[in-house]
């Protein structure tokens, strides 16, 4: 259900002051829409700023409200943005996930 959720907004605001990698934010990505995502590292792990989301400085209150009003002033923003969210977040998928995991614990274990 939630990918429909998620279709239903523009932009998703996640204001984390620490997150592990966040299903949000690649749900958001896949689904085309904007993440607004504070910048700490979980959200850095995905999240290439102005090219497939927009980071703010975390507990920056004025930089989050400047972010938003940038992005939903912007269709062709959204737009771009989305569809680059779309691409990245492709490296992200469990197949890859696990083959990189795998790959990972086989080394190790060597």
């Amino acid at each position: 259900e939630m990918p429909g959720h998620l279709r239903l907004a523009d932009i998703v605001v996640m204001p984390s002051e620490t997150e592990a990698l966040s299903l949000v934010y690649l749900e958001t990505m896949a689904t085309g829409r904007v993440l607004l995502a504070s910048d700490i590292p979980a959200a850095r792990a995905v999240v290439e700023d102005d090219s497939s989301g927009l980071l703010f400085r975390f507990g920056d209150a004025a930089h989050l409200a400047e972010r938003t009003i940038e992005v939903a002033r912007n269709a062709r923003l959204r737009a771009s943005l989305g569809a680059c969210a779309r691409e990245r977040v492709v490296k992200h998928g469990i197949p890859l996930v696990i083959d990189r995991d795998d790959a990972l614990l086989r080394a190790v274990a060597r």
